[in-house]
């Protein structure tokens, strides 16, 4: 039944993939006009022109528009819901009322202990108890998408990298468009004073895909997704961005086929140049105000200190959780501790800030709700997990989320979770592809 309503003939004039990547880009347009005129009469435009569609489109379509949405996720929410969390709720409604779907049973489980679990920290207001809830919904969902709706097929696959890639692409370009006071801050965002690392972030993750593609099937539009995420992640001015760019450049070189000469040369060249890239930049040969400002980020840091303060931060952090046995067991609640630091009001550091969030108690629940979920995931598309068949050369957008997190925020977060969850989706389509003796470069 459900096949057969995902291939009903469209009344539409354009096919409805394409008119879901038209609305993302008006939605996109509509959420920086209401940065720039402070009105958030376009921000409910852009919130309920995407809602109203994912009520209607085609289900396997509601995961790529999320995607294209998520560098937007601080901007387009209303009342803390954002429009992420509104299109998963949409899914599950419309999969389980009107598809009749089952759910798998131990997701569901730790599901619904995470969400009990966070009951502990009504004092602190529903907002606290709603994140529990919210972890509940993203993690239920994507192992719902993943094992029902992506197949683990290319195909599936390359929609939603492309849907991200130009989600982003569009998100970025068109911020710096329409709101050109963004451009006079230190740091590049796609909104003011605000989500500065997000967008480097984001795209430095974009790039690990899109270069595990392109050094895997050759294909020019893999080159391309590979070019804009690179170009953005340089000018987000993110040092955890370029962080990430030299991982990626590495891990592909050290798994490159040793009796696979041309490919290792194409290695060969694409470091060079990229080092080339760097010199000049660093050198002052390439005066562009964007490069400079990256530059002064890395020799001139604020404070004097090349951590902008997080040493200090974790160290006041962990300091509070090892000093309390109630914190360092069940969790505060709460990703920050107000008046703990005059630096910022969270640690910066995703291990820190899950530890603080739900203590060691709650985090025995978060993994395992995790591992049932990428269990359930790998064992539907036909794989036995842990077996030989799992490539692990192919897991790196999934290890630089981990890297990432030294310097970035909670784990369970939508923004992560969703990362983690594409980078599964990749390292499944590049298995299967392997283990089928199909032909590979990485």
């Amino acid at each position: 039944m459900l096949q057969e309503a995902s291939k009903r003939k469209s009344i539409f004039i354009l096919d409805e993939q394409r008119i879901c990547f038209l609305l993302g880009i008006v939605a996109v347009f509509l959420a920086q006009f209401s940065q720039r005129t402070g009105s958030n009469s376009y921000m409910y435009a852009a919130y309920f022109l995407i809602v109203g569609w994912s009520l209607i489109c085609k289900l396997d379509l509601l995961f790529p528009v999320a995607l294209f949405l998520l560098v937007d996720n601080n901007i387009l929410e209303i009342g803390g819901v954002s429009v992420q969390l509104s299109i998963m709720m949409i899914y599950m409604c419309r999969s389980l009322f009107v598809y009749h779907e089952k759910l798998h049973r131990m997701t569901i489980v730790f599901a619904v202990m995470i969400s009990l679990y966070s009951l502990i920290y009504y004092n602190l207001g529903f907002t606290y108890v709603l994140y529990g809830l919210r972890l509940a919904l993203v993690v239920v969902f994507y192992t719902e998408f993943i094992c029902i709706k992506s197949n683990g097929t290319r195909e599936s696959y390359d929609r939603m990298l492309s849907f991200a890639v130009w989600g982003l692409f569009f998100s970025f370009f068109i911020a710096l468009l329409v709101n050109r006071q963004i451009l006079e801050q230190s740091r590049l965002s796609i909104s003011v004073g605000g989500a500065w690392n997000l967008v480097g972030m984001l795209a430095a993750v974009l790039f690990t895909h899109s270069l595990m593609m392109y050094f895997t099937y050759e294909k020019v539009v893999y080159l391309l997704y590979t070019g804009i995420s690179f170009v953005v992640s340089i000018m987000s001015t993110s040092r955890t961005a370029l962080l990430i760019l030299a991982v990626s450049f590495v891990w592909v070189f050290l798994f490159a086929r040793k009796n696979s000469a041309r490919a290792v040369l194409k290695r060969l060249i694409i470091l060079s140049v990229v080092a080339l890239a760097i010199y000049l930049i660093v050198s002052g040969t390439v005066q562009i105000g964007i490069v400079n400002k990256l530059i002064d980020r890395i020799i001139n840091p604020r404070r004097g200190d090349v951590s902008n303060g997080r040493f200090t931060l974790w160290s006041q952090y962990t300091a509070f959780i090892f000093n309390d046995p109630v914190v360092l067991i069940f969790g505060y609640g709460s990703t920050g501790v107000k008046g703990l630091s005059t630096i910022a009001t969270v640690p910066h550091n995703m291990y820190i800030e899950q530890l603080l969030m739900y203590g060691i108690v709650g985090n025995i629940i978060v993994f395992f709700l995790y591992f049932n979920s990428f269990k359930y995931s790998i064992r539907t598309h036909k794989f036995n997990f842990g077996y030989s068949k799992l490539n692990f050369r192919y897991i790196l957008p999934i290890l630089v989320i981990f890297v990432i997190g030294m310097f970035s925020h909670v784990l369970t977060s939508v923004f992560v979770t969703t990362e983690l969850f594409l980078g599964l989706i990749q390292f499944l389509v590049l298995s299967s592809d392997s283990s089928s003796g199909a032909k590979k470069l990485v």
